[in-house]
């Protein structure tokens, strides 16, 4: 379902950028421009009366690091219009931006401001003691904040977060986890007594772990692409992104839709500006349109495995129950086994297998089959509050815990039996 659900997300991505393209090449790319500062202006105004009401600093957003991310794309717009026109309101914009991106406290968002206008001052003037006056205040402002952020647990927990996500980029090197799936498979990778996270904070991590280094290099090329042609024709809309794109390199703004809505727009308006007056065509020869072919061929075959792995194994446990019933364990385990490697997130699977195992046990009498059948049961125990936390699945959970009560009883290991009933009647006193 999050594969799905990231699938959409992408399509709307899509025809934003394509929009934006249209909309730019029209010659109507100032609309959205002032649009985007309008509204940044607006969230920018609500944080500020946040911080007024001494609550967090996020406006509608879930987290000020997030405001933040959306601020850096504005900041540099709203400067480049106030010096080109002179008009108060883009003075206004402006100061409300900063003001309220400082007061999210968000350190790369404030190191990404110092560098973005760094370099469109740099741009704009030709003065590279102005940009080098910026990355000076940005970097000390970097390095202070960054030494203070990595004695805080947050600052701690994000290097761990930043090696779980390696670690399973090295496990699903080619066609990662699926979009949307981090959070999900996250757990198995993580060290033990770190909290779990939706997100690697890290977007290059996530994007190379979700959809594979294919996607990952992809997304790298555009970038590429979009910025040697968008430097010429915008220097603003090139500052911003190059923003956005600092910034992720320590948060997950690109994983959020309104972020990423925002950064699609303005690369969309910076594509138009690079391709106005010309046919509306990828501008691809030889090497580059033999990537872009793999890497859509790449991106098709991901998706096509994100949509039928899921169904696949669901057929494969179906078989596996059928032959069950008719006494062929050997080959329901077979079917049960190809299901995971279908898609190793189904439980069902797991704790079909499990019972494969315990019936074995109880045919044969072989204790090895029974510390299998444990094995697999304290899997599905470990797993399902991960992929099912809404207490409305107590009685899965339930269902779990009896079936392991009874196989530790077996094995007769009462210890880990009365453990499981005490957790069993401490959830249900939670709920």
């Amino acid at each position: 379902m999050n594969s799905l659900m990231e699938l959409f997300n992408i399509i709307n991505y899509i025809f934003v950028f394509y929009f934006s393209v249209a909309l730019t090449r029209e010659g109507k790319g100032e609309l959205l421009i002032q649009l985007i500062i309008g509204t940044g202006s607006i969230l920018a105004l609500i944080g500020f009366l946040q911080f007024f009401q001494g609550t967090a600093v996020r406006a509608s957003l879930i987290n000020p690091n997030i405001l933040a991310g959306y601020l850096v794309i504005v900041v540099p717009l709203a400067v480049h219009k106030f010096l080109k026109q002179g008009r108060w309101i883009y003075l206004f914009s402006t100061l409300i931006t900063v003001w309220s991106l400082f007061l999210t406290g968000s350190l790369t968002g404030l190191f990404a401001l110092f560098l973005a206008l760094g370099v469109y001052f740099h741009f704009q003037f030709r003065r590279s003691r102005l940009l080098r006056t910026f990355l000076a205040i940005g970097l000390v402002l970097f390095i202070y904040l960054f030494s203070r952020k990595l004695s805080s647990p947050e600052g701690l927990n994000r290097l761990f977060w930043w090696r779980g996500a390696w670690r399973m980029i090295k496990d699903h090197f080619l066609w990662g986890v699926g979009p949307g799936n981090f959070g999900l498979v996250y757990p198995y990778y993580k060290i033990w007594g770190i909290k779990n996270s939706l997100y690697a904070h890290n977007h290059y991590l996530q994007l190379a772990a979700e959809g594979g280094i294919l996607v990952l290099g992809g997304f790298v090329w555009f970038l590429g692409k979009l910025f040697i042609k968008g430097k010429q024709n915008s220097k603003a809309a090139f500052c911003s992104l190059l923003a956005l794109v600092v910034h992720n390199l320590f948060d997950y703004n690109l994983i959020i839709p309104a972020n990423a809505l925002l950064f699609w727009s303005v690369a969309g308006y910076l594509t138009g500006k690079s391709w106005s007056g010309k046919k509306l065509r990828l501008p691809l020869s030889g090497e580059n349109r033999a990537f872009l072919a793999v890497f859509l061929f790449s991106i098709t075959l991901a998706l096509t495995r994100i949509v039928v792995s899921p169904w696949l194994a669901q057929v494969k446990v179906l078989h596996g129950k059928e032959q069950m019933a008719r006494g062929r364990i050997a080959e329901a385990m077979d079917n049960y086994e190809k299901a995971l490697h279908l898609f190793p997130l189904m439980n069902e699977a797991r704790a079909s297998l499990g019972e494969a195992f315990f019936s074995l046990y109880r045919k044969r009498k072989d204790r090895g089959y029974l510390e299998e059948a444990i094995v697999r049961w304290e899997d599905v125990f470990k797993r399902e509050p991960l992929f099912n936390p809404d207490p409305s699945r107590y009685t899965e959970l339930h269902l779990v815990r009896r079936r392991l009560f009874q196989l530790y009883r077996l094995k007769g290991d009462m210890g880990k039996a009365k453990e499981l009933l005490r957790r069993a009647k401490k959830a249900r006193r939670g709920l």
